[in-house]
């Protein structure tokens, strides 16, 4: 409104000025002056009121920018942290479906292991009730278990005593003792039934003692050795979160790959999938 007001009066000047050079009386030309003395005050006032409005919006622009500024800093730093946080729970759900496939795998392979199996304590080991009532035969009626000569602490172990004892320890979650009970159970059974368990387990102990580049070195023992092996596929598996516990992410890809091609109705292939899309790959 005071803009237009103000445009009004500049217009109307010229009309004023030609009205007092062209009229002749003295007196006319003194109420036209005054007139134009009055509009020229007017304009002047107008402006200078649209300055100081000016002025204030500028300053009002100005604390605005200011304010925008601030937010969007602030914005900048929730976002940032926003994101370290959201890195830190993705790696802490990696870890944690990490342990979940790995307990998983304990699970099965334990159901297998033990499937038919019943375990009671007889000499310090477990063994099966077969061998617990074969024991119980040999020793002559009416002698009590006292009155029995003990075996000699130094008899060596048999096969099957000798790969209970070690799994008991793995189960146990003594991996360094169970370690070194499978290594010596390979090196006096190379031969054994057990063998590929044995060699399977040994990767596991390491793998569970965070050495996964030695991990990956016994689960192929498991793949190229024992092709028959119920162990071969866990073990491809667990070579591969081997290469990606030890920041090996490529090679741990393509076996997760080469997994799922091979055995795509396994239990392992449907970890291998979950574990690629993990990684943001699709299976």
């Amino acid at each position: 409104m005071r803009t237009t007001a103000l445009v009004g009066a500049i217009a109307l000047l010229p009309l004023l000025l030609g009205g007092c050079a062209s009229s002749g009386p003295r007196e006319e030309r003194v109420d036209r002056l005054s007139l134009i003395e009055q509009n020229l005050a007017r304009v002047i006032a107008d402006l200078d009121e649209l300055q100081e409005e000016n002025r204030a919006n500028r300053s009002e622009i100005v604390a605005l920018r200011g304010e925008l500024q601030e937010a969007l800093a602030a914005l900048r730093i929730d976002g940032a942290r926003l994101g370290v946080q959201v890195d830190s729970l993705e790696a802490m759900l990696q870890a944690i479906g990490e342990r979940v496939d790995d307990a998983e795998l304990r699970i099965d392979n334990m159901r297998q292991e033990l499937r038919g199996l019943r375990y009671s304590r007889y000499g310090g080991a477990y063994s099966t009730a077969e061998e617990s009532e074969e024991a119980d035969e040999e020793e002559p009626a009416g002698e009590s278990a006292e009155e029995s000569e003990p075996a000699e602490e130094s008899e060596p172990l048999g096969e099957a005593a000798a790969y209970r004892i070690a799994y008991a320890d793995f189960l146990a979650g003594d991996y360094n003792l169970a370690l070194s009970g499978l290594r010596e159970f390979l090196r006096s059974f190379p031969e054994s039934a057990d063998a590929d368990d044995a060699q399977f387990y040994v990767g596991e102990c390491l793998y569970n003692l965070g050495d996964y580049e030695a991990a990956v070195e016994e689960y192929d023992a498991v793949i190229l050795h024992y092709s028959d092996s119920q162990y071969r596929v866990s073990a491809m598996f667990k070579k591969a979160l081997s290469f990606l516990s030890s920041n090996q992410t490529a090679q741990g890809v393509i076996l997760l790959q080469q997994l799922i091609r091979r055995y795509p109705d396994t239990n392992e292939a449907r970890m291998a999938r979950e574990r690629l899309r993990s990684l943001g790959l699709n299976p």
